[in-house]
């Protein structure tokens, strides 16, 4: 038993040592391929501008409106994966829309899940507060909802920048972040945080500034009666990278960051120019959730590592496991022998006797 513990273990080292050595020379070669896409792809880049640049001339002669049919976060770069908090708000802040999701209070569709689309800000470009506004009218389905079961989901997606796609990530790809915030929908009541709600929708969403007046009776939109929603979080659930979902404190959100200490938030931290780069720059040329080049290197020695613990664990078990056998076999043939004895002795005694 014990022999044959030692050589599929050891049997298990070697194999380990030789996924090593072939994990470090695919990485290397990984390594060169990301460097040789990654000048493709700028090269590419570079010819889609001079190309979109030339369109943009040839409409201005002609008297036409030019419109780049580039997404504006083409050149985007997020804050990294091991910050979720900051990662959430960024996202939060880069998106001006989602799916909503409610409980139907309708027709056939009671007490099941509805989902909608829903515009939202959570406020002017490069001022986050970290609160979700909407404006809703009360003729919305969701709304409807609303009045009966306040309780909501809101999900965005990272795709929705425009920067999965140009990284080729698919947006149900872990590296493509996306957020489910749930909580609770409720009216903005004071004027105070109305005009919060109206300059944080108003600069994002300009074309929603006739669907809503202060005097219910100038209401563009007539009886639709539109009102401003902020979202009352209870949960944020954040899947950006491999390894499963993380759920942000309220704490860290209120930070936008992960990191302890930090008292008030900087715009640039979460959504500003800076984090915007050109197409074709350094910080846009590989993806900061990409796979590390020695990512089966790190798997190799982290198997090599569990495999030689399972070894020397194995063997000592063995060994303690023959141990205690001897003893116990020596326990035995001492009992059997004073037995022995004993009998030996009464035998003796009675023929004696």
């Amino acid at each position: 038993m014990w022999r044959t513990t030692t050589i599929s273990h050891l049997l298990m080292l070697l194999l380990s040592f030789l996924l090593a050595i072939v994990a470090t020379s695919s990485s290397t070669t990984i390594r060169t391929s990301r460097l040789l896409n990654d000048q493709q792809q700028q090269q590419q880049q570079q010819q889609q501008q001079q190309q979109q640049q030339q369109q943009q001339q040839q409409q201005q002669q002609n008297g036409v409106a030019a419109a780049s049919s580039t997404p504006p976060s083409t050149g985007i770069t997020p804050p990294s994966y091991s910050d979720k908090a900051a990662t959430a708000r960024w996202l939060v802040h880069n998106t001006n829309w989602g799916t909503i999701s409610t409980i139907s209070s309708r027709g056939q569709t009671h007490g099941k899940p509805f989902s909608n689309i829903a515009s939202f800000s959570d406020g002017p470009p490069g001022q986050s507060t970290g609160k979700l506004y909407f404006l809703r009218s009360a003729l919305d389905a969701s709304m409807i909802d609303i009045q009966h079961n306040d309780a909501v989901s809101f999900a965005v997606s990272e795709a929705q920048t425009g920067y999965c796609q140009g990284k080729d990530i698919d947006a149900e790809d872990p590296r493509c972040a996306r957020l489910t915030l749930s909580g609770r929908l409720k009216v903005v009541a004071s004027q105070d945080e109305i005009k919060i709600a109206k300059d944080a929708i108003f600069t994002k969403h300009p074309g929603m500034k006739g669907w809503y007046s202060d005097e219910k009776e100038d209401d563009a939109m007539g009886d639709h009666d539109f009102k401003f929603w902020k979202l009352e979080l209870e949960e944020i659930w954040l899947v950006d990278f491999f390894g499963g979902p993380a759920i942000i404190s309220p704490e860290a959100w209120n930070r936008g960051t992960d990191k302890e200490g930090v008292t008030a938030i900087l715009p640039d931290s979460i959504a500003s120019d800076s984090n915007y780069t050109q197409v074709g720059s350094e910080s846009s040329s590989s993806s900061y959730r990409a796979i590390p080049d020695n990512y089966w290197l790190i798997m190799a020695v982290a198997f090599v590592g569990i495999s030689t613990a399972a070894f020397v664990l194995g063997r000592s078990t063995t060994r303690r496991h023959s141990l205690n056998t001897d003893s116990s076999f020596q326990k035995l043939h001492k009992v059997n022998d004073l037995e022995l004895e004993e009998n030996c002795a009464r035998t003796s005694t009675i023929v004696f006797n």
